[in-house]
């Protein structure tokens, strides 16, 4: 067998994300030996340890990787090239696969990998064209670089064809729904309503404490609980808000949790909210766990987010900043537990049906078939 014929994927992909992971453990276990490169150093030792993948890191803080002060600092990113391409000749890949297409797109552009997969993920296409003509041209020409571009809905698809047309596929972003899955929920217990994201601007947590406020005065019950998993930037100034909201003894904030934990954090909710206010949140892998877990979900117009729902069914959509419609929304699946049971079932059913994992590996391996082949 020769190396062109052996299923070597040479991944680019941002080492803190649970996409990262999850994408890696899948492909190695379909037999693809795999070299992931990280500009980042990785938070969390599990990526060091996966069968068949072999780390490699170009070392870069995350507070630099992830920093909102321009892009002069991200020149340094321009220091990994050599090591790419070394990395590259030494590992003789089959398939390169660049995530993100402003970052790991631009470097496997620049390094001219062969056989390359470049998907984009949100803010990329959204958010970084718009910065100004130059950034527009470095992203557009990433995307044209490569042999395959890939979107995670169709609404980011949509999206990438106003930079550049051209021929996009779509590979959604699956879970384990062997992992997400219901559990017992006790009668007596609190009333959650409640998200796991991050908290940053964009997912609107300011709108979800604003809304769950009003509903606490709609919705005389004494068991109405407000839980927020996740870290972030916003966090001091969501906790004041609270207080000043007079909701801080019903509202608590769990901070950052291991990905392990993510399916215990859906599954402790009786309603997951996502309040999200930009498009750029372009698939929404929370809405889609959450779903798997038998809660019925509320999400903003925004994205991809009702993209992975289904309207009416397993979930309830309301404008994007609209206290009032989400106060409404918490308010009528807390006075009805019927509703949310059935809302619940609804979305388990449509996850399996469309977002396991297994079936989106399935698509994302024929793509790599195709260039393969060539």
């Amino acid at each position: 067998m020769t190396d062109i014929n052996r299923k070597r994927l040479f991944l680019l992909s941002d080492a803190n994300t649970a996409h990262t992971e999850r994408w890696a453990v899948a492909l190695a276990q379909r037999g693809y030996e795999i070299l992931l490169f990280s500009l980042t150093v990785p938070l969390t030792p599990a990526l060091l340890s996966i069968p068949g993948v072999r780390f490699e890191t170009a070392g870069i803080g995350v507070d630099l990787a992830y920093s909102n002060e321009g892009s002069a600092r991200k020149l340094l990113y321009l220091r990994a090239l050599p090591m790419i391409r070394r990395l590259a000749r030494e590992f003789r890949p089959s398939v390169c696969h660049a995530h993100y297409a402003s970052s790991y797109g631009v470097l496997a552009m620049l390094a001219r990998l062969p056989r390359l997969v470049v998907s984009v993920w949100g803010a990329d296409v959204y958010n970084t064209p718009h910065r100004s003509m130059l950034h527009r041209m470095i992203v557009t020409a990433a995307i044209r670089s490569a042999d395959i571009v890939l979107s995670t809905s169709n609404v980011m698809r949509q999206e990438t064809l106003r930079l550049c047309r051209r021929e996009i596929g779509v590979v959604p972003f699956g879970i384990d729904t062997r992992r997400f899955q219901p559990r017992d929920r006790p009668q007596s217990r609190e009333l959650t309503v409640g998200t796991v994201k991050s908290l940053e601007d964009k997912y609107g947590i300011d709108v979800l404490l604003r809304a769950f406020a009003s509903a606490c005065e709609r919705v005389p019950d004494p068991r109405l609980r407000l839980l927020i998993v996740g870290g972030g930037s916003r966090r001091e100034a969501l906790e004041k808000l609270s207080r000043d909201l007079g909701i801080e003894g019903r509202t608590v904030f769990a901070g950052r949790v291991d990905y392990a934990r993510t399916p215990e954090m859906h599954s402790a909710l009786d309603i997951a909210v996502f309040p999200s206010v930009e498009d750029s949140e372009s698939f929404g892998v929370s809405v889609i766990e959450a779903q798997a877990c038998a809660t019925p979900v509320i999400v903003s117009n925004v994205g991809g987010l009702p993209e992975v729902v289904l309207e009416g069914e397993s979930a309830i959509v309301v404008p994007p900043r609209d206290v009032e419609a989400l106060s409404n929304a918490i308010g009528k699946l807390a006075t009805a537990p019927a509703l949310r049971s059935a809302m619940g079932e609804a979305g388990r059913r449509h996850v399996v049906d469309n977002y396991e994992l297994e079936r989106c590996v399935d698509l994302l391996d024929r793509f790599y078939a195709q260039l393969q082949q060539r």
